[in-house]
C-alpha cells in the first residue's frame, strides 16, 4: 500500500473524534503512517491529544513531528520508553513515567490528564511494545480498562499495533472494544 493509498483510507474512516479506532499498521509504514493519523487530527479536525510514547523518548518523537509539520503544541506527551537522558529535559508539555511495565503509572497519569478537559483524544503508539515489556493477558486486561475509560470520559482513542505475530494475538481481543479497525 503507498502513501496516497494509506492517506485515503485515514480521511475515509477517521471520522469521528469520539470514536476509539485501532490502527493495524505494517512495520514498513509505521512512522509515515503515523504522521498522517497525527496529521489528520491535528490540522484536518483540529484537535488537540494526549500522545503515549512506549517505543522513542519524547526528544526523538517531538522533533520527528516537527520536521512534519505537526503542531506539537496540540500534543501532550506522556513517555514510557525509561530513557533516562529525556528525564532531564524541563518541559511542561511531557510527563516521563518509569518503563512500559508500570500499567498503573501509565493509567493514572492519562486519567489526571483526560480529567484536565483540555484533550480530545489518546494516541498510544505501540500496543506491540507494550507486549514486550508485558504478557498477553495483562496487555489485554490494560487495553480493556482504557478503551472503557476513554468511552466513560468521551475522549477518542487511536490505538496503533503493528501487523505481527505476538501483537497478532491481542488485536481480535481488543477489536471487539473499539469501535472501528484500520488496517494500514
Amino acid at each position: 500500500m503507498n502513501a496516497k493509498e494509506i492517506k485515503n483510507i485515514l480521511l475515509k474512516e477517521l471520522k469521528d473524534s469520539k470514536k476509539t479506532y485501532l490502527i493495524v499498521n505494517k512495520s514498513e509504514n509505521f512512522q509515515s503512517g503515523n504522521i498522517m493519523i497525527l496529521n489528520h487530527l491535528i490540522v484536518k479536525m483540529k484537535l488537540c491529544g494526549i500522545y503515549v510514547t512506549l517505543n522513542r523518548p519524547y526528544p526523538s518523537i517531538s522533533t520527528f513531528l516537527e520536521k512534519d509539520n505537526i503542531d506539537v503544541s496540540k500534543l501532550f506527551f506522556v513517555d514510557c520508553t525509561g530513557n533516562n537522558l529525556a528525564k532531564n529535559i524541563k518541559t511542561d508539555k511531557c510527563n516521563f513515567l518509569n518503563n512500559s511495565q508500570s500499567l498503573t503509572e501509565l493509567s493514572l497519569t492519562i486519567t489526571k490528564l483526560i480529567n484536565l478537559g483540555k484533550f480530545d483524544f489518546l494516541f498510544l503508539d505501540s500496543i506491540s511494545t507494550l507486549l514486550v515489556y508485558n504478557n498477553l493477558e495483562t496487555t489485554e486486561k490494560f487495553m480493556h480498562y482504557l478503551i472503557n475509560k476513554l468511552r466513560v470520559l468521551n475522549i477518542g482513542g487511536v490505538m496503533i499495533s503493528l501487523n505481527e505475530d505476538k501483537s497478532n494475538k491481542l488485536i481480535p481481543v481488543i477489536s471487539q472494544f473499539c469501535d472501528k479497525i484500520i488496517k494500514i
